[in-house]
């Protein structure tokens, strides 16, 4: 295990991705291999993470603290050209959605979103892809709210 230290005299432990891209997208803590100016780093959290349901409590509390993370190492990595970023989707329609649910909260996931359905994951793509590019490479630290929300303090909740 190699470590880095960063401003302030942290230190992260250092993974060695394969495939040596700039851009990683991913959970992870972080996905660079030593000092890349320009490289970009998306965590995923959701929605829940502002606009928690009492039933996800755990589920929200650490896309909370994730959001909270990538803001903080934003900070930290943007000194070396390092950019941080989050995607906070709305409800997607996704596997462990079908595997964690019963046939009544199958048929109302994602009703009561402005859209009145939930997202398909080819639909969050474009944020991603954006965070990636060059047409980003001024934004760090940001969340960008991959659901159709209108305005967050008029929606009721989506489960």
């Amino acid at each position: 295990k190699q470590s880095q230290e960063l401003p302030g005299g942290d230190e992260l432990l250092e993974p060695k991705p394969d495939h040596g891209e700039e851009s990683y997208i991913g959970n992870g803590p972080a996905g660079w291999s030593g000092d890349h100016p320009g490289a970009s780093i998306i965590n995923v959290s959701s929605i829940e993470a502002t606009q928690p349901s009492p039933s996800l409590l755990a589920y929200a509390t650490t896309k909370g603290a994730l959001v909270t993370y990538s803001k903080a190492l934003s900070a930290m990595l943007a000194p070396r050209g390092i950019r941080v970023n989050v995607v906070a989707p709305g409800p997607v329609w996704t596997p462990l959605v079908a595997a964690t649910s019963d046939s009544k909260g199958l048929t109302e996931f994602g009703g009561s979103s402005p859209l009145g359905r939930p997202a398909q994951p080819a639909e969050l793509a474009g944020a991603f892809v954006f965070l990636a590019s060059p047409a980003a490479t001024y934004i760090t630290g940001a969340v960008i709210a991959a659901a159709a929300v209108g305005s967050l303090s008029r929606i009721g909740r989506w489960r």
